[in-house]
């Protein structure tokens, strides 16, 4: 004959699973509490920076000489820049990991891109930017405000990290189904390595991470900003030294890219 033995393991299995949860739950509140306590840290410097030129000025404003006050506004100007750049990118983040959908339309990238190359030099003063975008490249499907976020982050990367003295180049192509558009820069450059991990969040070479503050956000922004139009980013060495951050956006086809270029035409 048969002997047949059966166990209820219904309480193991939801016992298994209230561990697997205590987990990912414990996990989850250690990368917060690292995400806090590096963002604290990140804003805090420049709030104080802030606030100490602001008393300065405010406390003997008549007294200072010129060129005393005009570093002081300076200063402030730079770390409220950083302030603004730290919670966009905080914010942009939190919106993509909500998942909501992204509102895209037909973009021309030779008009954008002038564009903001000259709000990027209004902001930063001495930044020299080399602009070489083909003048026939197809419409793109994007988010005009999502590409300006892209590529204002990369511009300002170069500024921080590249060889002062060095223009920037910015360089739209176009690819088979694709815009391809590269910042490059002449600075301290990247290992094939360090590619591979750099646009991880609060992720900081230790080589460089002294020429420049910040949170280790702008590359992981861009990366979820270009997944998010359906693109790829990616980053390089360049030959005779520096390094290369490219990102494709998708190019409309057929009867839609023909209404756009038509469009952008009429309205030129």
């Amino acid at each position: 004959g048969y002997v047949f033995i059966a166990r209820d393991i219904t309480g193991e299995r939801q016992a298994e699973q209230a561990r697997a949860e205590l987990y990912q739950l414990r996990e989850a509140n250690a990368i917060k509490d690292e995400f806090l306590g590096l963002v604290s840290h990140e804003l805090r410097t420049p709030l104080t920076m802030i606030l100490g030129n602001a008393q300065a000025l405010g406390a003997r404003f008549r007294s200072l000489p010129p060129e005393v006050v005009e570093e002081s506004l300076r200063d402030m100007t730079a770390n409220a820049r950083r302030l603004h750049s730290m919670v966009e990118s905080m914010l942009l983040l939190s919106h993509l990991e909500t998942g909501h959908d992204v509102e895209s339309e037909p973009v021309l990238v030779q008009r954008l891109l002038p564009a903001i190359v000259e709000q990027f030099g209004t902001a930063y003063e001495g930044a020299d930017i080399r602009l070489d975008v083909d003048p026939a490249l197809p419409p793109v499907e994007a988010n005009p405000t999502y590409v300006t976020q892209i590529v204002s982050n990369l511009l300002s990367n170069a500024m921080k990290y590249g060889s002062k003295g060095s223009p920037i180049e910015l360089v739209a192509t176009q690819g088979p189904d694709a815009v391809r558009v590269a910042v490059l820069d002449r600075g301290s450059g990247i290992t094939e390595e360090e590619a591979t991990r750099i646009f991880e969040p609060f992720t900081r070479l230790d080589r460089t991470q002294f020429q420049a503050s910040g949170a280790g956000l702008g590359l992981t922004v861009c990366k979820r900003l270009v997944a998010a139009l359906g693109g790829a980013i990616g980053a390089r060495p360049r030959e005779g030294g520096g390094s290369e951050f490219a990102f494709t956006l998708r190019a409309l086809e057929g009867a839609k890219a023909g209404a756009a270029a038509a469009l952008a035409g009429d309205t030129a």
